[in-house]
């Protein structure tokens, strides 16, 4: 069959972000954390629900460690870089292909994305924290069959992860 749409994924894909600061591990050790969530589920926390909600959940000393780390979370967003081809591959398969994107981040990651203009090659973006679902969840590749009206079969998935973006869309 015919491939008909791409869905690319976004972090190491697309973008790169070159001062990793290991934000939420940092938070999760400084707020002892282990003593109320695993590191995983804290980390599926945040990537299947809004910020928001994940202060909700959580003890409040998360949200006075997620303040006073601000400054560093800050230093990794403005180290965030467009991969040098990503444009002109977006720009080339936009002519041919709708393009897609679905990608497991916590709310705040998503700024970049919109800040580098990344949203105007896009039909539509799939954020794990807006859909509550992340990858390789096969719920999340099938939004894009749903909103494209294609097939399993008819759709590409493009990422760096093996586990959750090739498995996932071969789900």
């Amino acid at each position: 069959m015919k491939i008909e749409v791409i869905v690319f994924d976004l972090y190491n894909t697309l973008i790169e972000i070159r001062k990793k600061r290991n934000y939420f591990g940092l938070i999760y050790r400084n707020c002892d954390l282990q003593k109320v969530i695993s590191f995983s589920d804290f980390i599926n926390l945040l990537l299947t629900k809004d910020l928001k909600k994940a202060i909700d959940l959580l003890p409040t000393s998360f949200e006075l460690e997620l303040r006073k780390q601000a400054p560093e979370f800050e230093k990794e967003i403005e180290s965030i870089i467009v991969f040098p081809e990503t444009n002109l591959i977006l720009s080339s398969l936009a002519e041919r292909y709708p393009l897609f994107l679905i990608s497991n981040l916590a709310s705040i990651y998503k700024k970049p994305f919109f800040d580098l203009d990344l949203s105007n090659w896009f039909e539509k973006a799939l954020f794990s924290c807006d859909l509550g679902i992340r990858k390789p969840n096969k719920l999340i590749f099938k939004e894009v069959e749903k909103i494209s009206g294609k097939s399993d079969r008819q759709i590409l998935m493009i990422g760096d992860s093996l586990k959750s973006d090739i498995y996932g869309a071969k789900q």
